[in-house]
């Protein structure tokens, strides 16, 4: 029964799923033979599973300014081309689009007020530094 705090707390992140999934992983090996490394490793693989069982896969964006709502827009619009679903695809391209452009205000509105702050306790370098990161130059294919 060395798993039954872990396993509250998992409860406690994840939900009683996640402590159902981890328990099953668990049960599978017997602990006694383990070493204090693998059974470490066998926990940390148990809940690794069980995570992904009950909360699936994180959806990661390639812009630092896009948030996980815009994804999931993306993501539905996504998934109604791939059905054929041309009249759901079109009525998304809207709420993408303001969402994707809130999500870079939003962005950019936390680096100006940061880079403000830097101003206001007289540190230059790091102000000018969040400023640059606002005025980077596009290149590729945003030229066009």
């Amino acid at each position: 029964m060395p798993w039954i705090l872990p396993l509250f707390l998992v409860s406690l992140l994840f939900g009683r799923l996640a402590v159902m999934a981890a328990s099953q992983h668990l049960a599978a090996s017997s602990p006694e033979s383990l070493s204090t490394e693998g059974l470490w490793t066998k926990y940390k693989n148990a809940l690794d599973s069980a995570a992904r069982e009950v909360l699936g896969p994180r959806m990661f964006a390639k812009k630092p300014w896009v948030s996980q709502a815009t994804l999931s827009i993306i993501d539905q619009r996504r998934k109604a081309m791939q059905r054929g679903d041309l009249e759901e695809f079109r009525s998304l391209a809207g709420p993408r689009r303001r969402s994707l452009r809130h999500d870079k205000q939003q962005w950019a509105e936390k680096i100006a007020y940061s880079g403000e702050r830097h101003l206001l306790c007289c540190e230059i370098k790091d102000a000018f530094a969040n400023f640059r990161r606002l005025r980077r130059k596009r290149t590729g294919r945003q030229l066009h």
